[in-house]
């Protein structure tokens, strides 16, 4: 079961002349109840194969935020995409995790024979 407590999504497009700027950002929250979070088959005991503290069943809280955005001038244009998600388990706590990721990237032209891209992704 999974229940969707709130979303936020916000985004704002402008144009100017013939230059280009869009941002987008959502922020999320999402409660599920798990009734057999390790996928085992009835009657296995997860405490045994995973530890003590494991439980069957369990509420998972996940929180997120992302941000993506292109940004052109001209013939030059810069590029973002990140995100970022926490995990929170309300009786099996080991599995309690934070993730992201995020992506910048540069991209020109000079002329019609010169393109370039640099940036970096994590």
């Amino acid at each position: 079961m999974t229940l969707l407590v709130s979303t936020l999504a916000a985004g704002a497009a402008h144009a100017a002349d013939a230059n280009d700027r869009k941002f987008r950002v959502h922020v999320g929250q999402r409660l599920t109840d798990e009734t057999n979070l390790y996928r085992l088959p009835a009657g296995i005991d997860p405490a045994a194969l995973v530890g003590a503290d494991a439980h069957r069943d369990d509420r998972v809280a996940a929180s997120s935020i992302a941000a993506a955005g292109e940004w052109q001038r001209g013939s030059q244009a810069v590029v973002l995409d990140t995100s970022l998600a926490a995990n929170r388990f309300a009786r099996n706590g080991d599995l309690d995790n934070t993730s992201g990721r995020g992506a910048l990237e540069w991209r020109w032209r000079a002329g019609s024979k010169w393109t370039a891209q640099i940036g970096g992704r994590r």
